[in-house]
């Protein structure tokens, strides 16, 4: 079985939304991770994300990691021209 990362969006101490992302991807991706901050483990702000344990990222930085998974998705998703 493939690794992945599993994210999760936690509001109100609910969970919202959850996706699982490959690990491959991940680390296909890593340098434009490094546009976020994340909070490592709870303990230490550091840009990217970390490879293992839990990553706490804001609001603000949330919204910067959609756009950059939406971006490399748009860069690998074909449209069929008619």
């Amino acid at each position: 079985m493939a690794l992945e990362h599993c994210f999760s969006i936690i509001k109100n101490k609910e969970k919202i939304e959850k996706v699982n992302i490959p690990d491959d991807f991940i680390n296909y991706i890593k340098d434009s991770l490094f546009w976020i901050v994340s909070s490592w483990n709870g303990k230490t702000l550091k840009s990217g994300l970390p490879y293992y344990g839990e990553a706490l990222i804001s609001d603000e930085e949330l919204v910067k990691f959609k756009t950059i998974l939406e971006k490399w998705r748009g860069y690998f998703h074909w449209e069929q021209k008619k």
